[in-house]
């Protein structure tokens, strides 16, 4: 799953801030491990008649099967489609009447099922909550369902082609891991979507989407024996958490995670836990995906580098810190020069997509004019190899602290937001002490570890650039590449839909 850097924090804390004190404060948290195994996690709050909640498990389109890319994601899709007696509509129509709303989703890493509702009523509340279990733990996932998923869902991956800020970051996505699992398209292809079944589906679900592997974080006005009378008096809950066909390996060093999954005896392993690095390259690799498409006058393109630290490493808000300063904002270096004074662009901005075990990549984006390209690129590769080299200002370092710092506040202002972030603390296994000591260590960073940290991520020879434009690129962009010491190669812009 990708996050911008900023977004990371603490969900169990709320943050108490003065000018005196940088400390954090633990809410108070109900929590129980059920005998099913499920993990539940209540965070109180009577300030609003509101309740927000989030199943989640830690896999995801890892464990999709080669030429099965996609299933995690059509899976989730599918929750919605149906349960015992409803259909789709009727499920949006009861959703609705309740005034709640549900979603599903999964990126590599992390299978997760939401909701929300008002709390005014206690009979709306407790109907919504039995329904979104009804759908986590016995959707219909029927044959029809998935033909009509499958319908829509692909003129939608065909109608991304049109979008080219999004071709970039797809091309990016699957370029910059390429080989990899990690490097494997979570919307899958067109071929692979096509040949999903109605038992891929539910095998995925009753493999994968399992209380031994799962937390449910709630917060809101509820409490945790309110939640836990609900999940005992549940039949789809029952019969979810006693399936004696369905086993989880437990992980010896990971308490609540699974290191392999059987049904009847059919065992897979789990990949998020057992994947191998992916491929250090020895060069920079450049593509260009042709879109063929005539008058085309502005070309996206991403620079991507493997991030080399998980969060939570030592030297984190070393580069937390650093790459920030390179490229967190509008007042951020290259944004500063491609935009504010060459005019190059409308927006440049490095985002971060942490991944466990390994650190995911470092993407730098943004587009620009056709003619443009060439020299966009020089800037932005002199403004982040140049970065541990040039002075980096104590006033300029103050400036981003601060941000940082005092943003972190609003994203626990609503529930949402705290669960959102407690989810990340679960999933990404972040320790107290990382979370708790989050501002004083941005505090601590020097103008010399921030940019060492940021030097040792982007280094050229890791690097790699996708380009959407035109095949009359080519020869300029290969001419450039080779003047980096880089590999050139050209592919069509559908590529990143097919196989």
């Amino acid at each position: 799953m990708k996050f911008l850097i900023k977004s990371l924090a603490c969900a169990c804390m709320i943050l108490l801030m003065c000018q005196q004190s940088l400390a954090l404060e633990l809410p108070p948290l109900e929590e129980t491990h059920r005998d099913g195994g499920l993990h539940v996690v209540v965070v109180p709050d009577t300030t609003l008649p509101y309740m927000s909640l989030t199943f989640v498990v830690p896999v995801g389109s890892v464990q999709d099967p080669k030429g099965k890319e996609g299933l995690a994601m059509a899976t989730a899709e599918l929750l919605s489609y149906g349960t015992g007696d409803l259909d789709q509509r009727q499920v949006a129509e009861v959703i609705d009447g309740f005034g709640g709303q549900f979603s599903a989703w999964s990126d590599h890493e992390v299978f997760g099922v939401s909701g929300s509702i008002p709390t005014l009523e206690p009979e709306a509340r407790d109907g919504f909550l039995r329904l979104y279990l009804d759908l986590l733990t016995r959707p219909s996932l029927k044959a029809d369902s998935l033909a009509k998923f499958k319908e829509t869902y692909l003129g939608k991956l065909r109608a991304v082609l049109d979008n080219n800020s999004s071709v970039a970051d797809i091309g990016s996505d699957r370029f910059g891991l390429e080989g990899h699992r990690l490097g494997r398209p979570v919307s899958g292809t067109l071929k692979s979507i096509e040949a999903l079944t109605e038992a891929d589906v539910q095998d995925f679900h009753r493999r994968y989407v399992i209380p031994q592997h799962g937390w449910l974080l709630v917060g809101g006005n509820v409490t945790l024996s309110q939640i836990n009378a609900l999940l005992d008096n549940h039949p789809g809950v029952e019969s979810w958490e006693s399936d004696k066909g369905r086993t989880c390996m437990e992980a010896f060093d990971l308490v609540g995670w699974c290191s392999a999954f059987c049904v009847d005896g059919d065992c897979t392993n789990n990949h998020r836990l057992g994947m191998e690095p992916p491929f250090q390259h020895k060069k920079l690799r450049v593509l260009l995906l042709d879109k063929n498409e005539p008058g085309l006058n502005q070309v996206q393109f991403r620079v991507g580098f493997p991030l080399r630290r998980v969060i939570g490493a030592p030297d984190w808000f070393d580069y937390r810190v650093g790459v920030h300063t390179l490229g967190g904002g509008f007042v951020a270096r290259i944004n500063r020069v491609l935009r504010v004074e060459q005019g190059l662009t409308y927006g440049a901005y490095i985002s971060s997509d942490y991944q466990m075990p390994f650190p995911g990549t470092s993407v730098l984006s943004t587009f620009t004019r056709t003619g443009d390209l060439i020299r966009a690129l020089d800037l932005a590769f002199a403004e982040m190899f140049d970065f541990p080299s040039k002075p980096l200002p104590e006033e300029e370092l103050r400036v981003v602290k601060d941000m940082i710092n005092n943003k972190r506040a609003f994203l626990f202002e609503k529930i949402d937001g705290v669960i959102a972030q407690l989810y990340l603390m679960k999933m990404y296994r972040l320790g107290a002490d990382f979370l708790r000591e989050y501002e004083p260590r941005i505090e601590k960073v020097s103008s010399e570890e921030a940019q060492n940290a940021v030097g040792e991520v982007f280094e050229k020879s890791q690097g790699y650039v996708v380009v959407v434009g035109n095949a009359d690129l080519a020869e300029t962009l290969k001419a450039w590449a080779e003047k980096q010491g880089g590999s050139f190669e050209m592919r069509p812009a559908q590529s990143i839909i097919e196989p």
